[in-house]
């Protein structure tokens, strides 16, 4: 018996769909279940919480499927302790999360980042780690804000796989706006994240599944979402969408300081 579900579950941003296939077996006595990632990019899956069931098996606290690669069984329940096998699901028996990045990924504070813009180009921080005014809460805490006009080029600070993109919004405003501005989304080899927000409508030239390498064309600034001028919200985040600090090759293990513009040589 098998069906399929189309989920959207990340954190704060619902950027693309992640594509699975549940699979249920029964076998003698028990019932497999399983999950298959059908997208083309990895997807991570993380157990919250265990049900009272006593499992035989139950295998899998935190783990990573690559395209087309499957988690089987993820758990194997006893059939007398199911009531009803006629409509059953995963989260009956298990509380988990799917997320397109690592939610337990630890950065690597080793890696120095490029800034996002053209070589020679030079741009204004207008805020950056901790500052008051939006960066103030644990998904923002560790941002960095440059000013720049709507399409400036933007290019990859670090090299990774397109695992979002979002581009069709045109407005921008408060904090209603704050589910409705376009975004790029680049995941890096240790399972973090880096989320390229505000940009312009239609100003993502990379599509989901790509590989970027540090330097490379992404896309342009805009003025979209909740934005009070034109600039690029930066941003490293885990699979939980919790920010973490990140530090650049233009000043490395130091913060950039607001007000200063630095240039990309």
């Amino acid at each position: 018996m098998r069906f399929v579900i189309i989920l959207c579950l990340f954190p704060l941003y619902c950027f693309g769909q992640i594509q699975l296939d549940f699979t249920k077996e029964y076998k003698e006595d028990s019932l497999y279940l399983g999950i298959k990632n059908n997208s083309i990019i990895p997807i991570w899956y993380k157990e919250l919480k265990r049900d009272t069931i006593d499992y035989s098996t139950h295998r899998y606290k935190l783990a990573v499927m690559q395209p087309k690669d499957s988690l089987f069984p993820i758990a194997i329940i006893p059939i007398n302790a199911i009531k009803d096998t006629s409509d059953i699901a995963i989260k009956d028996f298990i509380n988990y999360r799917l997320v397109k990045a690592n939610p337990d990924a630890v950065h690597d504070d080793s890696f120095l980042y490029e800034l996002p813009y053209a070589k020679g180009a030079q741009y204004e921080v207008i805020q950056t780690f901790g500052n008051s005014f939006s960066h103030n809460k644990p998904t923002s805490r560790y941002a960095v804000d440059f000013k720049m006009p709507i399409g400036t080029p933007l290019f990859a600070i670090r090299g990774g796989i397109v695992m979002g993109v979002v581009e069709k919004y045109k407005e921008h405003g408060g904090e209603d706006f704050i589910d409705k501005g376009n975004n790029i989304l680049i995941l890096h080899d240790d399972g973090t994240y880096a989320q390229y927000s505000h940009l312009d409508y239609n100003g993502a030239d990379v599509e989901i599944g790509d590989v970027v390498e540090q330097g490379d064309y992404i896309g342009k600034s805009g003025h979209t979402g909740y934005s009070t001028r034109p600039h690029l919200h930066l941003v490293i985040k885990n699979g939980d969408g919790i920010s973490l600090p990140f530090y650049f090759k233009v000043r490395p293990k130091k913060k950039l300081k607001n007000g200063k513009k630095y240039i990309r040589r």
